[in-house]
């Protein structure tokens, strides 16, 4: 948690490191350090909760519940 909000963090590690364009190649995180690359990276997501722990609403929701709750003067006889 952070704050009111849910979030992940990813760490990664990395071993190698290409260039596209000058096809330099650098591998291990040995060089990667020596070549002033950080030995770890991370990133921080906001998380869905529902998505996260797979929960759909609609197993704790009764859809005909909250339609008797909020329009009742459909459900109840009206004698004008």
């Amino acid at each position: 948690m952070k704050g009111e909000e849910l979030v992940q963090e990813v760490r990664v590690t990395p071993m190698q490191f290409s260039c596209k364009c000058c096809a330099l190649e650098i591998k291990g995180l040995d060089e990667l350090m020596a070549a002033g690359f950080s030995h770890e990276y991370r990133s921080i997501d906001e998380v869905d909760p529902l998505e996260h722990f797979n929960i759909d609403p609609r197993d704790y929701v009764d859809a005909e519940e909250i339609l008797r709750e909020y329009h009742r003067d459909m459900y109840e006889y009206n004698d004008e």
